[in-house]
């Protein structure tokens, strides 16, 4: 399956589209579209974990002063924007799970469970 492409995000998401110019939202695409975040989001659904949960330390890592993820609804972006990565490549939601505390996310408590269609 392919990986849908930074500006069809926004097309299909247009309330998101403030992000569209971000450098960090677009390195965050970037990194979870990569061939090593693609592996850790799917290690962590095939753990029963929140796809986050396999990326949010390179995610923290790629925001900066442009992204503010104390914000929710910057949160929210980022874990739509994997909503529309896993399931243009045949993943489908089912349901929020936390994030396991000893992970040490510093913005990130809870995300969305996919399972393979």
């Amino acid at each position: 399956m392919n990986t849908p492409s930074y500006r069809s995000f926004f097309a299909t998401y247009p309330i998101y589209q403030k992000y569209e110019t971000c450098s960090e939202f677009h390195s965050i695409y970037q990194t979870i579209t990569s061939k090593d975040g693609l592996y850790r989001m799917k290690e962590a659904v095939e753990e029963g974990r929140p796809a986050i949960e396999g990326v949010f330390s390179l995610v923290e890592k790629e925001a900066g002063e442009e992204l503010a993820l104390g914000d929710h609804f910057t949160r929210q972006a980022i874990g739509m924007l994997i909503r529309f990565v896993l399931t243009n490549r045949g993943y489908e939601p089912t349901i929020q799970k936390n994030i396991q505390k000893d992970k040490g996310s510093k913005f990130f408590v809870s995300g969305m469970h996919y399972k393979r269609i």
